[in-house]
C-alpha cells in the first residue's frame, strides 16, 4: 500500500506546492492576499506599461525613489500608477514616464496601496472583452454547449447491449502500483524532465543576476538660485519710491552703481552633506566677437546647502568701456550684452551618491546709451531663478527580465528552488516505482496485483475438456470476473498455470520460460 500511496502523495505536494503559488501571486488583500490586478489605462507609463496591460501589484516594503506605486488619488478620486521621481518630506513627488510634468499631488505613504511587481501585456484587453456582457453570454453558451455535447456521447457509448460486460465493473484489490499508475509513472518522466531543466535554467538566471541593482534616479538633488538687484535712486516720475528692484529697468543718467547678488541653494530629499565656494563675474560683449570679463564677487567659501555673493554693477564704467570699444574700433554698435556669471561650485554627497559639479547659471542685460534691462526670451520668473537636477543612485531590489515580464530576483529564486526540489521528487518517486516494477518477476506481479482472486491448487484437467489459451493474465481476470469464478494456480517448477474453469470450457494462462513456446491444445471429443 505504501507504494500505491508515494504517487498520491507526490500529487498531494504537487498540488499544494502550485496551489500556493497560485496564493502567492494571485490572491487579493480582500481574501488576505498581497496582490492586486490592475488593468492599466491611459499612455502616462509608456513604453514600459501600454493601455490594456495587466499589472501585479503587490503590497509591502517601503516605496524608494524610482519605484512605480499604485497610490489612491484624493483629486482624482482614483488610483493612479505612477513613478516616485522624488521626497517630499513625508510624500512623494510622482510623475507618469511618458509625461512631461509632475503629478499636482503628492501622496502620503498612507495613500500607496502597492509597488509595481509583474506586467502581463495586453492581458487586460482579454479581461476587459469578458466584462462585456455580450461576450460573457457567448463564452459561457459556449461552455455550456460543449459540455451537454460531451455528456450526450459519454450516454451512448453507455448505452449497449444486456450481454453482461466482460470488463471488470470495479478495480481488483492491488497490492503494487497498477498499469494506470505505471502509465503516470511513465508519462510523469518526460514533463517533470523538462521543468526540472527549466527550473535550472531559471535558477541560473536568477543566482546570476544581483538582486540589488543600482539605478541611476534623476532628481535626487537640485541646484536653485534667486538672481537679484537694486539701487537706489533720487525719487521722480520715474522711480517714485527712490528705488530700483529687480526687473525694473535701470536708466543710465539716473543709476549709476547697481548692487547685484545670486542666492543659491542645494535642495535634496537624501540625507546630504555639501559645500564648496562661489564667485561672480560679468561679462559684456557686442554680439560680435568681443567681450571682456569683469570681476563682481570674489570667491567665497561656503559650508552647507546655501550660499551668496554679492557685488556691485558699475555702470558708468560698462558705458565708459563700450564707449572705449567704439572709439578704438570705429564700430557703430551702440548696445552690448551684459551678463551676470555667477559660478557655484559644489561638493559632498546626497544619499549613496558624490557630488562634485559646477552650477553656472547667467542672467542677460542690454546695456545701450539709455538704460539697462534685462534681457528675456520667454518667463522672466524662469531665468531670475534658475534650477538644475542633478542625477543620484538608488539601491533597488534586483529583477529578472524574462521577455515582458519582470520578476524580483530573490522571489524567483526560491521560486526556481521549490520547482527543482518538486520536480526532482517527481522523477525520484517515478523512478522508484518503475524501478520496483520490473524487479519483480511475472508471477510476484500477478500475485501482487490479482492475489486476492487466486487459489493455489493441485488440479487435473479432465479428458476431453475444451482448453482455450488466453495470451495475458488480464484476459483471464476478466474471464474470471465475467463467469464470476476463482482463477486456480499451478506448476510444475519451470512454469506457472493459472485457470479458470466454467464448468464447461477451461481458459488457460501460462507463466514462466515456456510462455513462448505455442500453448497445446488439446483434441476436440470425437475428432
Amino acid at each position: 500500500m505504501a507504494s500505491l500511496n508515494l504517487p498520491r502523495t507526490l500529487m498531494a505536494v504537487l498540488a499544494a506546492v502550485t496551489l500556493g503559488a497560485a496564493w502567492f501571486v494571485l490572491a487579493p488583500p480582500q481574501l488576505g492576499g498581497k496582490t492586486r490586478l490592475v488593468v492599466t489605462s491611459g499612455s502616462s507609463m509608456e513604453p514600459k506599461i501600454h493601455r490594456g496591460d495587466l499589472a501585479l501589484i503587490r503590497e509591502g516594503g517601503d516605496p524608494a525613489v524610482g519605484d512605480v506605486i499604485l497610490y489612491s488619488s484624493h483629486d482624482l478620486q482614483r488610483s493612479v500608477l505612477h513613478r516616485i521621481v522624488a521626497r517630499d518630506g513625508g510624500a512623494f513627488v510622482m510623475k507618469g514616464d511618458n509625461n512631461d510634468f509632475r503629478d499636482g499631488e503628492h501622496p502620503t505613504a498612507g495613500q500607496v496601496q502597492g509597488k509595481l511587481w509583474i506586467v502581463l501585456p495586453g492581458i487586460g484587453r482579454v479581461i476587459g472583452w469578458l466584462r462585456q456582457p455580450v461576450n460573457l453570454a457567448i463564452v459561457l453558451f459556449l461552455l455550456v454547449f460543449a459540455s451537454m455535447a460531451g455528456g450526450r456521447q459519454v450516454s451512448r457509448r453507455r448505452v449497449g447491449p444486456t450481454v453482461r460486460p466482460l470488463l471488470p465493473e470495479k478495480p481488483l484489490a492491488s497490492r503494487e502500483p497498477s498499469d494506470t499508475v505505471i502509465a503516470t509513472a511513465r508519462g510523469a518522466l518526460v514533463p517533470a524532465g523538462a521543468g526540472l531543466a527549466l527550473f535550472s535554467l531559471l535558477a541560473v538566471l536568477a543566482w546570476s543576476t544581483s538582486d540589488v541593482r543600482t539605478v541611476a534616479q534623476p532628481g535626487g538633488y537640485s541646484h536653485t538660485g534667486a538672481f537679484a538687484y537694486s539701487a537706489k535712486a533720487r525719487p521722480s516720475t520715474v522711480y517714485p519710491t527712490g528705488r530700483v528692484e529687480t526687473g525694473d529697468a535701470a536708466f543710465v543718467k539716473l543709476v549709476r552703481r547697481l548692487s547685484v547678488s545670486f542666492t543659491y541653494r542645494f535642495d535634496s530629499s537624501l540625507r546630504s552633506d555639501v559645500r564648496g565656494g562661489i564667485v561672480m563675474d560679468a561679462r559684456i560683449s557686442d554680439g560680435a566677437g568681443w567681450s571682456r570679463v569683469i570681476p563682481v564677487a570674489p570667491v567665497k567659501p561656503f559650508n552647507g546647502p546655501v550660499a551668496r555673493a554679492d557685488g556691485v554693477l558699475d555702470l558708468a564704467r560698462l558705458e565708459a568701456m563700450g564707449a572705449r570699444m567704439r572709439e578704438l574700433t570705429s564700430s557703430g554698435t551702440t548696445s552690448f550684452i551684459i551678463t551676470l556669471q555667477p559660478r557655484v561650485d559644489v561638493a559632498g554627497y546626497a544619499g549613496s551618491s558624490v557630488v562634485d559639479e559646477p552650477f553656472v547659471p547667467e542672467l542677460r542685460f542690454n546695456l545701450d546709451t539709455v538704460s539697462l534691462r534685462l534681457d528675456v526670451s520667454g518667463d522672466a520668473q524662469a531665468e531670475l531663478t534658475p534650477r538644475a537636477e542633478g542625477t543620484t543612485t538608488v539601491e533597488q531590489r534586483g529583477r529578472l527580465a524574462l521577455g515582458p515580464v519582470s520578476l524580483p530576483v530573490s522571489e524567483t529564486r526560491v521560486f526556481a528552488a521549490v520547482g527543482i526540489a518538486v520536480t526532482l521528487l517527481m522523477l525520484v518517486g517515478a523512478a522508484a516505482l518503475l524501478a520496483r516494477r520490473g524487479s519483480r518477476s511475472e508471477d510476484e506481479r500477478i500475485a501482487a496485483r490479482y492475489g486476492s482472486r487466486i487459489v493455489r491448487a493441485s488440479t487435473a484437467i479432465p479428458e476431453g475438456r475444451w482448453i482455450t489459451d488466453v495470451p495475458d493474465i488480464e484476459s483471464l481476470v476478466r474471464l474470471a470476473q465475467h463467469y464470476d469464478r476463482v482463477i486456480l494456480l499451478t506448476g510444475d517448477g519451470r512454469s506457472t498455470t493459472y485457470l479458470v474453469d466454467d464448468g464447461v470450457a477451461v481458459y488457460r494462462f501460462r507463466a514462466g520460460p515456456d510462455t513462448a513456446s505455442p500453448s497445446r491444445v488439446p483434441s476436440l471429443p470425437g475428432a
